[in-house]
């Protein structure tokens, strides 16, 4: 398997391990909970009906629905497109776009005040009041005459920074809540916000809030020392923590100029985490800086012994993930624990086809292909 093939598998695992992100049933607590493998598989496939039906929720809660009557999204086109434009072109009367290109800051204090928008005319309109925040307000659907939208720039700071000798204005903190018919739906707080002090500045800290009704999520990441970071993203629901993803990544060194410069998976020294949904967990770590020394076509053998996940359900382990070659074509096999194995695909396989299902409008049609069962 060429490298770019395995980032690429990487990638794509681990955007579709972010599909845990939606919801959580409450644990109970059990901690004599044990198993037959015939009971793990079921536990396996419920949680992902599980998953399905919590984007189902996001899917139809108030912030997505809202978003998509606002652009009217179609079989992944966007149909209210030059609507939004003009909405978004005609604020450069008061909000200059190529004085902040040019500058490379947004002047947050000199554009305090109300922008409201007058479906008649297409135009805006701007007040002074109030003095401290930036407030839109306009229709949520392209046949609506009413401002029902208020989107709020409650406060904005930022730090001057350098990248590759290039000056940035870079966000150390933003505050921005949207509420249509005064109920809020999407609130976004990013706060303490660093970025370290060199030729090639990089965030060092960050914490952001945003809530896309009805989740919350949490994203944290730092800079541990000038070679390690830790990342970790977490959402829940209704005050209960649904999913977490907890990584470190270390890097073979700090120049961070080059590192962005060349291929990112050369200067990856070693990731560890755990990505966690309900009772189902996936502990995993990677020994990054060995596999891509290796020669450019690896065989499974080596990606299984620098790449290592592991299956838990309830605390308890109840498998192995590993690379196997099936048909010529390397796929991901889960080992139980009483040793027996079977393609991962018969848990994901059906799960992206009612995804597909699910957000054509948003995506238009995927054009995949059903694997048979190994």
């Amino acid at each position: 398997m060429k490298k770019r093939n395995l980032i690429f598998v990487v990638v794509t695992l681990f955007l579709l391990s972010n599909l845990f992100v939606q919801c959580k049933k409450e644990e109970d607590d059990d901690n004599d909970y044990q198993t037959e493998v015939s009971e793990d598989k079921e536990d396996i496939a419920n949680s992902f009906d599980g998953v399905f039906d919590c984007i189902v929720n996001l899917k139809d809660g108030d912030a997505i629905t809202a978003i998509t009557n606002f652009i009217n999204m179609q079989n992944g086109e966007v149909i209210n497109e030059d609507w939004i434009e003009a909405i978004v072109e005609e604020l450069d009367t008061y909000i200059d776009y190529d004085y902040i290109e040019d500058n490379r800051r947004f002047n947050f204090l000199s554009h305090v005040g109300t922008y409201t928008w007058n479906a008649v005319t297409e135009t805006w309109s701007k007040s002074n009041s109030p003095t401290n925040k930036i407030i839109l307000e306009f229709p949520s659907e392209r046949n609506n005459n009413e401002n029902n939208v208020i989107l709020t720039f409650n406060s904005y700071n930022d730090q001057y920074v350098t990248f590759e000798d290039e000056q940035f204005w870079l966000p150390t903190s933003l505050q921005i809540d949207l509420k249509i018919d005064n109920i809020e739906i999407i609130n976004l707080n990013a706060k303490n916000i660093s970025y370290n002090n060199s030729n090639f500045s990089i965030p060092i800290d960050v914490n952001i809030d945003l809530t896309v009704k009805p989740y919350n999520f949490t994203i944290t990441a730092n800079k541990e020392t000038d070679t390690k970071f830790h990342f970790e993203l977490q959402c829940a629901n209704n005050g209960v923590n649904n999913f977490t993803l907890s990584t470190d990544i270390s890097i073979v060194n700090s120049d961070y100029e080059n590192l962005f410069d060349d291929d990112v998976a050369e200067y990856i020294k070693s990731i560890t985490g755990e990505i966690s949904y309900d009772k189902l967990s996936f502990p995993f770590k990677c020994d990054a800086e060995k596999l891509f020394a290796l020669n450019d076509e690896l065989t499974a053998t080596q990606i299984n012994t620098f790449i290592d996940v592991e299956v838990f359900y309830n605390d308890f382990k109840i498998g192995d993930l590993e690379y196997q070659n099936n048909n010529d074509a390397f796929e991901v096999f889960i080992i139980y624990k009483d040793g027996s194995s079977e393609n991962t695909d018969v848990y994901y396989m059906d799960f992206i086809e009612d995804l597909e299902a699910l957000l054509i409008n948003y995506t238009g049609a995927w054009n995949l292909t059903k694997k048979e069962n190994v």
